[in-house]
């Protein structure tokens, strides 16, 4: 049987924390679908996210990365500092997924 692996992550921020020199916190909820049922996210493993931070000035991005992270029941937090003129921020959520049959 052919199985169909689908990892999503939704995300959420407050705006009123993107301003110069506070602490921008964003909320990660990952889901985890194989066959269109939900699955226990600790299939997924060797996690890394990225924040991509760009300038609105010189468009040259800065990356804040967070290695060896876990998810569990609740939301994964990522804190970054929020430079001068920010003008777009990235989100990349990288990891892998151990198959049920017991591959990556």
């Amino acid at each position: 049987m052919k199985e169909e692996y689908i990892f999503k992550c939704q995300y959420s921020y407050l705006p009123e924390s993107f301003l110069m020199g506070n602490d921008a916190r964003i909320l990660v909820w990952p889901s985890l679908k194989i066959n269109e049922n939900e699955c226990d996210l600790n299939l997924v493993w060797n996690i890394r996210a990225d924040i991509i931070i760009e300038s609105y000035i010189d468009n040259i991005p800065t990356i804040k990365s967070f290695e060896n992270l876990k998810f569990g029941n609740t939301e994964l937090e990522l804190n970054f500092t929020v430079p001068p003129n920010l003008g777009k921020v990235d989100i990349k959520i990288i990891a892998e997924i151990l198959k049920i049959g017991g591959d990556v």
